[in-house]
C-alpha cells in the first residue's frame, strides 16, 4: 500500500479491520495482523503434507549426494519410512516403505527418540542395563546439541547413515531425513558434505512447513554450528 494514496489505503485498512484481517494497537496506532488472518495463516500451514513437500528436495538431495536417502515419520508407535528415493548407481541401500527402524541403532530412530518425548519414553525402560542406558542418554543429549545423528554400521553392518529432523510450525518433529550409504565409501563424517546437505535439506523442509526461521537460528546457534535447524553430527559406532 505504500504507492497508494493515502485515503485509498485507509479506506483498504478499515475494510480489513471490518473482516478481522487487520487489528489497530490502541495506544500506538500501529497495525498488525488480525485474527481472520492468523486463522487463514495457521489453516494453510495445517494443510501442508510433509511427505509431498519433502519429496522434491530429497529427489535433490540424493541426486547431489548419490545416496538412498529415505524419509520417516512417527507412525505406529515407532519410526515409519514413508518415502525412499534410490540413487541412480546399480549398487544401492535397501529401504522399504512401511519399514520401522529401531529408536536405539538407528540415525532415523536417534533423531525422534531425542526430541518426541513419546519415542524417548521407549527408548530407555526399566529392564534396561545401567551401562546401556547411559551410553544411550549421551547419544540423544549429542542429538539435541547439534542437531544431527550419525551412526557407523550400528543398524546395519556395512552401512552408515546421517539423519536430520523437519520440524514443522509449532516446532514439532513432524519427519526426520536419512541420507544412507556403504561404509567403504560414504562420508559419515560430522564436518563432512553430506552431514551439511542433509542439515540444510532438512532446515528448507522445515521453513516450507512454517517452521520459524528465529528458532532454526536458536537451534543453530545452540548447537555452535552455521547450518540453520541442525549442522552438527553425534556419531556413534558399532
Amino acid at each position: 500500500m505504500a504507492r497508494l494514496p493515502l485515503s485509498k489505503a485507509h479506506r483498504y485498512m478499515k475494510a480489513l479491520m471490518a473482516s478481522g484481517f487487520v487489528e489497530q494497537d490502541a495506544v500506538t496506532g500501529h497495525y498488525r495482523l488480525g485474527v481472520e488472518a492468523l486463522c487463514l495463516g495457521l489453516a494453510a500451514v495445517a494443510s501442508i503434507d510433509v511427505v509431498s513437500v519433502a519429496t522434491p528436495a530429497i529427489a535433490t538431495l540424493s541426486a547431489h549426494v548419490n545416496e538412498t536417502v529415505i524419509l520417516s515419520i512417527w507412525a505406529n508407535k515407532g519410526a515409519t519410512v514413508v518415502h525412499v528415493k534410490e540413487p541412480l548407481r546399480r549398487v544401492t541401500v535397501v529401504a522399504r516403505i512401511g519399514s520401522v527402524l529401531p529408536l536405539r541403532s538407528s540415525a532415523t530412530g536417534l533423531v525422534f527418540a531425542a526430541h518426541l518425548p513419546e519415542a524417548d519414553a521407549l527408548v530407555n525402560t526399566h529392564d534396561t542395563p545401567k551401562q546401556a542406558a547411559a551410553v544411550i542418554d549421551q547419544r540423544l543429549r549429542d542429538v539435541r546439541a547439534h542437531g544431527l545423528a550419525a551412526v557407523h554400521g550400528l543398524f546395519f553392518p556395512g552401512i552408515d547413515a546421517i539423519a536430520a529432523p523437519i520440524f514443522d510450525a509449532a516446532g514439532r518433529v513432524a519427519a526426520v531425513v536419512t541420507v544412507l550409504g556403504p561404509t567403504t565409501s560414504f562420508d559419515a563424517s560430522i564436518d563432512g558434505k553430506i552431514a551439511r546437505q542433509v542439515a540444510a535439506t532438512a532446515a528448507a523442509v522445515s521453513a516450507r512447513l512454517g517452521y520459524p526461521a528465529s528458532a532454526a537460528r536458536t537451534r543453530s546457534k545452540s548447537s555452535g554450528v552455521s547450518t540453520p535447524a541442525g549442522g552438527g553430527c553425534v556419531s556413534a559406532t558399532k
